[in-house]
């Protein structure tokens, strides 16, 4: 879209264009951003496989913890996601 508004007949003149790209920025920043917190949630999700592979559910306490913060992670994860494809079709 950028491409074809960059001729000289540009129906947003200047101060146009330089809005369209300060906002083109912005979105590739928020793209970026949530694709690394995806990439670290993932990460933690792989670590928290195993803890919960090889947790000793006879500590109540400590299991209940384990799996309440594995649910945020994947609900956190979740969330990102569906960020990340309406960013990407914004």
């Amino acid at each position: 879209m950028l491409a074809k508004l960059k001729g000289s007949h540009c129906p947003y003149g200047a101060a146009g264009m330089k809005e369209l790209k300060r906002k083109k920025n912005s979105l590739q920043n928020s793209i970026k951003r949530t694709e690394d917190d995806i990439a670290d949630l993932e990460k933690e999700i792989k670590l928290l496989d195993h803890d919960i592979a090889v947790l000793d559910y006879t500590d109540e306490n400590l299991a209940n913890q384990k799996l309440a913060h594995y649910q945020k992670v994947k609900a956190d994860l979740d969330q990102k996601l569906i960020d990340w494809e309406q960013y990407t079709e914004a």
